[in-house]
């Protein structure tokens, strides 16, 4: 990193041998090191479910992703608390491989909930990053309001304008 003006993270797994998450120890250290090295942004990509969004997925969903979501939430909390960058946290709903619709959305609701294309989380942190300091120190929800399905609320989100 040393050199480049911004960083993104999207570190996340299971964990390791010894019981560590990468969702922690990665993204924190990503956090860190893009600090010391003159990084001037960073973008950290965690989860819904995390932060101020954990009641926007089903108390199911948090049980079964309780651990990735409480170490994505202790990188969250690095990045808020220990470093002077300036950030952006992009919290993708479910995540799906399929082609780019062009219709995902961030959004500062802590409710939205939904799907979202791999590729249109790309293009959205694309946007962040271009957004001239309009994703500044912000927490958002990615999802795709195009890809309604029983459990969000995607149809009530105002998308927010990068």
């Amino acid at each position: 990193m040393e050199g480049c003006v911004a960083a993104v993270t999207t570190l996340g797994g299971k964990p390791d041998a010894s019981g560590k998450r990468v969702d922690y120890f990665g993204n924190s250290n990503v956090i860190e090191q893009a600090g010391i090295l003159g990084c001037e942004r960073i973008v950290l990509v965690t989860s819904l479910g995390c932060g101020k969004t954990k009641d926007a997925v089903t108390p199911q969903v948090y049980t079964v992703l309780q651990e990735a979501l409480e170490a994505k939430d202790k990188a969250e909390r690095d990045l808020r608390m220990y470093t002077n960058l300036d950030w952006t946290i992009i919290r993708p709903g479910g995540l799906k491989s399929e082609p780019s619709t062009g219709k995902a959305i961030v959004s500062e609701d802590i409710m939205a909930a939904g799907v979202v294309n791999r590729e249109d989380v790309a293009k959205l942190i694309i946007d962040c990053l271009k957004s001239e300091g309009k994703a500044t120190r912000k927490e958002f929800t990615c999802i795709d309001p195009s890809q309604q399905s029983s459990y969000n609320s995607a149809s009530a989100v105002i998308a927010y304008k990068l």
